[in-house]
């Protein structure tokens, strides 16, 4: 009856330890976007060659919980720097989480069946506590569009809005 009871309570014991650790949740190290309005030549799942205008955004997290961003651009070969900006904690926390919840960012590829001239291309690279994911998108098909739709809306928003209305200019070449 004892050794049961010792089973029994050692099984609780272990249950109520099981049940009360809950592994931490990913967090997004680096977010790296590099909108293109040419394909992007990759080696290795790393961009070798954008031909044309584009738009690059860095996005690191720091230690305090804040996330350091820089953007620059490339337009008729010449490149400017963006601003070096610090997204403060709580704005990040938010963000990340949103940006975790969707599932659009996960796809290795994808095509959003725009007419060619009228797309651009996007290379997404993502490094989580879990891991590194990269998603190369042609347009913008749903659930890549929710991705944006959160970016754009979010503290990292008004760097972004500004490099994709440049890309995005009817006298574009």
């Amino acid at each position: 009856m004892r050794a049961n009871l010792a089973w029994l309570l050692g099984l609780l014991c272990v249950v109520a330890l099981a049940s009360s650790f809950r592994p931490a949740k990913p967090r997004v190290l680096s977010l790296r976007l590099l909108l293109a309005t040419r394909p992007i030549s990759q080696s290795q799942g790393q961009p070798v060659f954008v031909d044309g205008d584009c738009f690059r955004m860095g996005i690191f997290a720091r230690p305090d919980g804040s996330a350091q961003m820089s953007s620059s651009r490339r337009q008729d070969g010449v490149i400017t720097n963006g601003i070096l900006t610090t997204v403060p904690a709580p704005e990040w926390s938010a963000l990340e989480g949103s940006f975790l919840s969707l599932p659009g960012w996960r796809e290795k590829q994808c095509d959003g069946g725009e007419p060619e001239g009228q797309v651009l291309y996007t290379l997404l690279e993502i490094e989580t506590s879990e891991g590194r994911f990269v998603s190369q998108w042609r347009g913008l098909p749903r659930p890549q569009a929710d991705v944006a739709n959160l970016l754009l809306s979010s503290a990292v928003g008004p760097p972004l809005r500004q490099g994709l209305a440049e890309l995005t200019k009817p006298d574009r070449k």
